[in-house]
């Protein structure tokens, strides 16, 4: 009995990946090797058709199989996603636990609990744990329960992973089939890649050259025949159907050589399974062949024929297992299952209708599709050695059973061109046996430590990757396929933008610095075509400047992105005629789409765009200005202005009327103007030279005195120096005497107060009081004379 099941993906982000396949074709060539007939020809890319693989569905679900206390699954683990597999462990137990993986991964086991947290993004803990690409771990269960089984894909890239989950009472190994099989599925350098074909018919070769095989006394599978010698080498494909009303049927046809490794005895069988829906269910009475209908209670289960009676063979041991499908002239699909032992003619000893009208019938191999509702989510095509039936295992003391899987292509015979080492589409299974590849669709099995894996590719995959647009083109090409690329060795673009062909770069190291490369391709081969982005980088000055430590005035050239150029631009150029360029920045084109940098005049860039710099400097002009006396030049004061000057730009002077100097001096403007706006267009010499200097005079008198015209007792005022000042001699009458003052005449050379100084005239002073007293005497003379001479009268009665 099989059982089937898928288990919902759970994810903390998505992230899809897709995978772009370009064909090589080159003509086929024939092997040196036929077969019943046919030649074999080596396969070619174009008998396939591929498929993202991200759209099988193994990104969301896992395809599994598995009997009893096996289980085993594929599915595709995006980054950061992971796979949760529940189990009721019986106490006492051991869990096995084989995953193999192209990318390094995890596996925890866990309780409720523990998942509960896990899976919820909680911080966990788990009862085991392991890591890498392949693991193989026994654990042992000390309390009965439900447990968690996680597959963790912590990597940045999807990853395939294959795993097998046993319940045992002793540690054990994986537990596959092992020999060949073609799932639709194959990894090229480390990248899955998916496809399909279909045939109508498939071939097995089986050379048996030494086997010993005994069945254990305890299988994963429960089903085991203690002793039992025999073991079966299986040819199992799909058959698809489509039928006369639309629908999609696949059939699971099995051909199968049982041998007995004791006694050298072999014998042949056939089953179809109808894989179409949940459970395996055969109609008796749509089916016609050799063989019967095997029930369970009241399911009819699967159809069954074999030849019983065994023939005895001498080692080694050649048979070539085959099975072929088409439409008869119903229209009703039928198998043949036949094999031969001379590689030349074939025995059809069973040919099984299903009297179902049909359109189409072929057999198919695709890549697991657990969204099909299928009794088993595969359609692969094996050839496997495992347990004689029934689900049983055996064990490999001795084995060396040679291996060769083809299907009809046209009029001719074909390897698989992909081939994993073990089979999943089966309830039997082996132990102590390994598979390697030893050419295109052939393996040999021999006794030894099991390790299921994917073992060989027929075809190359070829990488080439353009780092000019970063596009990445992926062929898959056969062994021997010439390849030849040639590039330009420089490829300019109207944006200022150019790449320069550097070389080829095979598988990461070899480097070859050549404009064509050709090479012939005899395995997985990655290509990358090296490119250097230059930019145009211009830098103009009206003067040299240095360009990366070059001095030049027009700089033009191709520099590499990322890449640093240094520009260092002199601050001042000076010329000989009062004239100089000062810096002020430099303007940039191209740079987010423009930029200015006022500071510093060196600067670095890194060149990630096109590029023009221009310096730009200012001219300017000398410009001096001598003064006695500070003056203001656009607000600042100056006793003798020098500076370098914009050219066009404008000098604003304000001279004062009056400087003071202090101890009473000052200077005293005597221009016109005492605003200047002085537009400078060429050197300029500027004096201002029309100033006086004067000198405070102060001058006091008790007494009103005469200066320079002025009669005041308080003379205050600011003379030229070398002027005169003039104090006319003054006399005056105070206090009954004559003052005099004798007059000055001064030459003004600094500052001056002067007192006059007033003194009493006693000579003038004597000869007024004479005069006065004269005055007077003759004043009373004149009076008693005039009495004297008065007449005289009486009164009149």
């Amino acid at each position: 009995m099989r059982v089937s099941f898928s288990v919902n993906n759970h994810c903390r982000f998505m992230v899809i990946i897709p995978l772009l396949i370009m064909l090589i074709m080159p003509v086929g060539s024939v092997m040196a090797q036929s077969m019943l007939g046919y030649e074999i020809i080596k396969p070619q890319p174009s008998m396939f058709s591929y498929i993202n693989p991200t759209t099988i569905g193994l990104t969301k679900y896992s395809a599994q199989s598995g009997v009893n206390d096996t289980t085993a699954g594929m599915v595709i683990l995006l980054p950061s996603y992971y796979l949760p597999l529940s189990y009721n462990f019986s106490a006492g137990q051991f869990v096995n636990i084989y995953v193999w993986s192209n990318q390094s991964i995890s596996i925890y086991l866990m309780n409720n609990e523990q998942y509960s947290a896990f899976s919820s993004g909680q911080s966990y803990t788990y009862i085991y744990e392991a890591g890498g690409s392949i693991i193989e771990r026994s654990f042992y269960i000390s309390g009965g329960g439900t447990y968690y089984i996680v597959i963790d894909n912590n990597n940045q890239g999807p990853a395939f992973v294959l795993y097998e989950i046993t319940e045992s009472p002793s540690p054990e190994g994986p537990n596959f089939p092992m020999g060949i099989a073609d799932y639709g599925l194959a990894l090229l350098r480390g990248n899955l890649l998916a496809y399909e074909y279909s045939t109508d018919m498939f071939v097995g070769e089986v050379t048996i050259y030494n086997a010993s095989t005994t069945e254990p006394s305890y299988c994963p599978s429960l089903e085991v025949k203690p002793g039992n010698t025999w073991f079966s080498t299986q040819l199992n494909v799909v058959m698809l159907i489509q039928t006369a009303n639309g629908n999609t049927q696949y059939y699971w046809l099995q051909d199968v050589l049982e041998f007995n490794s004791q006694s050298d005895q072999f014998q042949v069988l056939d089953n179809i399974w109808n894989d179409t829906g949940s459970t395996s269910v055969i109609n008796s009475a749509l089916i016609s062949g050799n063989g019967g209908i095997t029930s369970s209670g009241s399911n009819v289960l699967y159809y069954d024929w074999g030849i019983e009676q065994p023939q005895s063979v001498s080692l080694p041991f050649t048979i070539y297992l085959v099975i072929k499908v088409g439409l008869n002239s119903n229209g009703y699909p039928w198998a043949a299952f036949g094999y031969s032992l001379n590689g030349q003619t074939t025995t059809w000893y069973d040919n099984v209708t299903i009297m179902i009208p049909s359109n189409y019938a072929s057999i198919t191999v695709s890549p697991p599709n657990p969204l099909l509702n299928k009794y088993v989510p595969f359609n692969d095509a094996e050839l496997v050695v495992a347990g004689p039936g029934d689900s049983e295992c055996t064990i490999a003391n001795t084995l060396g059973v040679e291996l060769g899987l083809y299907f009809k292509y046209g009029d001719y015979l074909v390897p698989i061109p992909y081939m994993w080492n073990f089979g999943m589409h089966t309830a039997e299974s082996i132990l102590n046996a390994s598979s390697i590849s030893i050419g295109p669709g052939m393996a040999f099995v021999k006794n030894g430590n099991e390790e299921p894996t994917y073992i060989m590719g027929y075809f190359a995959l070829l990488t080439i990757y353009n780092s000019i647009n970063g596009v990445t083109n992926t062929s898959i090409v056969t062994p021997g396929t010439p390849v030849k690329i040639s590039e330009p060795e420089i490829i300019v673009f109207n944006n200022g933008t150019r790449y320069v062909l550097q070389g080829y770069v095979i598988n990461g190291s070899e480097y070859l610095s050549t404009a064509s490369l050709s090479i012939v391709i005899n395995g997985s081969t990655s290509i990358d075509i090296e490119w250097v982005r230059q930019y145009m980088v211009n830098v103009t000055s009206p003067i040299p400047i240095l360009v990366n430590g070059n001095a030049t005035s027009n700089y033009s050239g191709w520099v590499n992105a990322g890449s640093t150029i240094t520009i260092s631009a002199p601050k001042y150029y000076v010329f000989n005629n009062e004239t100089r360029l000062a810096f002020q920045y430099f303007y940039v084109i191209n740079y987010e789409p423009y930029y200015t940098i006022n500071y510093p005049y060196n600067v670095t860039f890194t060149v990630g765009s096109p590029m023009a710099f221009t310096a730009v400097y200012t001219r300017q002009y000398l410009v001096s200005i001598m003064s006695t006396a500070p003056i203001y030049v656009n607000g600042s004061a100056y006793m003798n202005y020098t500076g370098w000057v914009n050219e066009g730009s404008t000098l604003v002077l304000t001279i004062p009327r009056y400087y003071q100097l202090g101890n009473e001096t000052r200077y005293v403007f005597n221009g016109n103007n005492t605003a200047i706006a002085l537009t400078v267009d060429e050197p300029e010499e500027l004096s201002i030279n029309q100033w006086t200097r004067q000198y405070l005079i102060n001058i006091t008198s008790q007494y009103p005195v005469n200066i320079n015209g002025t009669t005041t007792t308080q003379y205050t005022d600011w003379l030229d120096a070398g002027s005169i000042i003039v104090v006319r001699p003054s006399t005056v009458f105070a206090d009954g005497l004559l003052l005099q003052e004798p007059g000055l005449t001064l030459v003004v050379n600094g500052p001056m107060t002067i007192s006059i100084k007033w003194t009493i005239n006693w000579a003038l002073t004597a000869a007024l009081y004479a005069v006065v007293l004269i005055i007077i005497v003759s004043i009373i003379l004149l009076i008693r004379r005039s009495r004297r001479k008065a007449p005289q009268y009486e009164a009149m009665p």
